[in-house]
């Protein structure tokens, strides 16, 4: 669903629930704003040109195919309308794909060669990262999970499917099937299985990024916080 289609179902939602336009104006009102620190950010972090950093966010922002397989995925499983703020940020970091986007660029810029993840559920953010390493041509994401518990009886909102799994969604269901050849999911507690891995492929160099996500509940990411740790590598919350 792109284009005229989108406005046209979000002001037929927006009629039913007034508190979720102001929302939405909010994103609008900021988006310059958060669109311009982000760019800032990433450029002072991993030293890229930030006009580079800007074409590979666009590129994220205009991949049809990925974001129409996500969007699909989300219709199928929650109670998701697409949205044309969904690549927009709230000053709580609430967001659909503006930090996905991020992750994309942080990835695309700098090549790593491994990248470990842990907590994903239901795989938005793996989908960006699987997509930027496809373009790299280069890399690898470890992924481990532990998917929440299945809900019945309740249609989920995306904002809570990080704590609550629709009947039949299995771990990663945001994740294109096209892109998970670079994918390897670990479904065990990151407690046990992270030392293992770490520890199978050996010490955290300059070609790997790690990812961990703070536990969301009621609302989308909140914003990312970046660690520098040395030539290329770096450790990611999100």
């Amino acid at each position: 669903m792109t284009g005229p289609s989108i406005w046209i179902e979000t002001l037929m939602a927006a009629a039913k629930r007034p508190q979720a336009v102001l929302f939405r104006l909010r994103l609008v009102a900021n988006n310059g704003r958060f669109r311009r620190m982000r760019l800032r950010f990433l450029s002072e972090v991993t030293g890229a040109d930030p006009d580079v950093i800007a074409q590979y966010i666009r590129e994220a922002e205009t991949d049809r195919p990925l974001i129409r397989a996500i969007r699909a995925a989300y219709r199928r499983w929650t109670r998701y309308i697409p949205l044309p703020t969904d690549f927009m940020v709230d000053s709580s970091g609430s967001t659909m794909f503006f930090h996905a986007v991020s992750l994309y660029a942080l990835v695309r810029v700098m090549r790593p060669q491994i990248i470990v993840e842990t907590g994903c559920t239901p795989g938005k953010a793996s989908a960006f990262i699987l997509r930027a390493l496809e373009r790299n041509q280069y890399g690898h994401l470890y992924t481990i999970d532990l998917p929440p518990p299945e809900v019945r009886g309740l249609t989920l909102t995306p904002g809570l499917t990080h704590s609550a799994r629709p009947v039949g969604a299995p771990s990663n269901w945001a994740v294109p099937d096209w892109l998970r050849s670079r994918q390897t999911l670990i479904l065990e507690a990151a407690e046990y299985a992270l030392p293992r891995l770490l520890n199978e492929l050996g010490s955290i160099d300059s070609t790997t990024i790690a990812i961990t996500p703070i536990n969301t509940s009621g609302g989308s990411s909140r914003p990312h916080m970046f660690s520098y740790e040395g030539e290329g590598s770096f450790g990611l919350t999100t």
